[in-house]
């Protein structure tokens, strides 16, 4: 198993043409041998402008969304714990888990800057 990651466009708003960034789970036996891919899952997707967000606490809050969905679909793919820290230091690699209280943004909404 390993993940793959996909830039998707979402429809323009404004200006500014949005990218989601999308983690895709590959149950193949390796990434240079394409034609074995079994099954694809959407571990998450996180909007890229949430990564270069200014403010950190709106970052890890929504970096903490994306993760909450992810370890929802790794649960429910009940693989092993060995292959699940895996696939999430892989993972970790692109988007880093948040502290535990990433959620109190959505509370709080109290910026703090980098």
């Amino acid at each position: 198993m390993y993940v793959k990651w996909e830039r998707v466009g979402i429809e323009p708003a404004g200006f500014h043409s949005k990218t989601r960034l999308v983690a895709i789970l590959n149950d193949g036996l390796d990434k240079a041998v394409k034609s074995l891919d079994t099954s694809v899952t959407e571990l998450g997707s996180i909007e890229e402008r949430f990564l270069t967000a200014r403010v950190k606490t709106m970052r890890e809050f929504h970096k903490g969304l994306f993760w909450a969905t992810v370890d929802k679909k790794l649960n429910q793919l009940c693989i092993d714990s060995d292959v699940r820290q895996e696939i999430e230091a892989e993972i970790a690699e692109k988007i880093s888990r948040p502290n535990e209280q990433w959620a109190l943004w959505g509370v709080t909404c109290v910026p703090r800057y980098d």
